[in-house]
């Protein structure tokens, strides 16, 4: 597991937008046991106005997002 705090280089393949950038940190990582599986999440740092509206609509389109306790 990447420890909290690390940063992260991000890209993600949307069917519109291929290859968009982002950076963040790891906000909170957990390895697996009674609890679940092994997680993370990322808390954006640095994200341009391109990348951050085209996740925002693919959000919305989609309806996938992940939220785990941590």
């Amino acid at each position: 597991l990447l420890p909290e705090g690390r940063e992260v280089d991000l890209t993600f393949q949307l069917p519109e937008k291929p290859n968009l950038g982002a950076v963040g940190e790891v906000a909170w990582s957990r390895a697996q046991g009674p609890r679940g599986a092994a997680g993370l999440g990322i808390r954006f740092t640095r994200v341009d106005d391109e990348t951050s509206r085209a996740l925002d609509a693919f959000v919305r389109a989609t309806g996938k997002v992940a939220r785990l306790d941590r």
